[in-house]
C-alpha cells in the first residue's frame, strides 16, 4: 500500500480476451494492540488494449473488361485483426487511386464493386486503389494495401467512314 493507493503486480501480463476480470480479497490490519482488521473483495476489470493493426491477405490484382456492368462485384478484400472486441472489428475504405470514383468498397464486408462506367478509350486502363483497413480499438490501428485493377479494352466502337475521303 502506498499512501491511500493499493498497488497490485503480477508475474505475467493480463489479457482481457482470456480473463476479463479478477476478484481480489484484500485484508487491511492496523498493527495496533489488539490488532484490528477488515476484509473486502475488490473486482478488477481488465480493459482490452488495441495492440495489433489489421493485416491484409488474398488477391492483390484483378483484370476486368471495360464493358463490365456498373454494380458488378469484383472481389472481396480480406483483412484480419488479432485483437478481440472492438479492436478486432475491421472497416474498409478506398483512400487513393479511385479516379472518377470508378469503384466502391463495402465498409464492413470489403466487397469491391464497379461504381461508374469504365472506358479504356477515355479513362485509365489501370487503377492502383489504395485500400485502408481500420480497426475500432483504442487507439485506432490501420493498414493500407494496394489493389491493382487492370481494365481490358473491348472492341466496342464501330468503324466509321469519312465520305469526304474518296480514292479512285
Amino acid at each position: 500500500m502506498v499512501g491511500d493507493s493499493l498497488q497490485v503486480s503480477g508475474t505475467s501480463p493480463l489479457k482481457a480476451s482470456t480473463t476479463p476480470s479478477y476478484i481480489l480479497t484484500v485484508m487491511a490490519a492496523d498493527g495496533g494492540s489488539p490488532s484490528r482488521s477488515t476484509v473486502c473483495r475488490v473486482l478488477v476489470k481488465v480493459l482490452e488494449v488495441n495492440t495489433a493493426p489489421p493485416t491484409f491477405y488474398g488477391t492483390a490484382s484483378i483484370s476486368i473488361a471495360e464493358n463490365t456492368a456498373v454494380g458488378t462485384r469484383l472481389l472481396t478484400v480480406n483483412a484480419t485483426d488479432l485483437d478481440s472486441g472492438s479492436g478486432g472489428l475491421v472497416t474498409f475504405s478506398l483512400v487513393s487511386g479511385n479516379t472518377d470514383s470508378a469503384f466502391s468498397i463495402g465498409p464492413t464486408d470489403g466487397i469491391v464493386t464497379i461504381a461508374n462506367v469504365l472506358d479504356c478509350d477515355f479513362g485509365p486502363r489501370k487503377y492502383l486503389l489504395g485500400v485502408e483497413a481500420r480497426d475500432s480499438g483504442t487507439p485506432v490501428k490501420s493498414a493500407t494495401w494496394t489493389l491493382t485493377v487492370s481494365v481490358l479494352d473491348v472492341n466496342d466502337n464501330s468503324p466509321t467512314w469519312n465520305s469526304s475521303n474518296t480514292y479512285t
